[in-house]
């Protein structure tokens, strides 16, 4: 979550596939309507595996939570 550190959340890696799929629920604590309105997801894809390329970030993204809880 941004802005800040406040928690931080990461996926299960998948080894050896060229199409893997991430579906995955992550819980955050003690964020009050108020705090939502100003957070944002980050979510970012780095390649962790053996090659050349190993920690090449490969994309990245943010999304205000109030796009993905429109009822906030």
């Amino acid at each position: 979550l941004v802005p800040g550190k406040m928690q931080k959340q990461r996926s299960t890696i998948i080894k050896n596939s060229r199409h893997p799929v991430f579906n995955e629920d992550f819980f955050f604590d003690g964020l009050g309507p108020a705090s939502v309105r100003k957070l944002a997801l980050r979510i970012k894809v780095v390649n962790k595996g053996s090659s050349l390329k190993r920690d090449t970030l490969l994309g990245e993204k943010e999304l205000p939570l109030t796009s993905l809880l429109p009822f906030l």
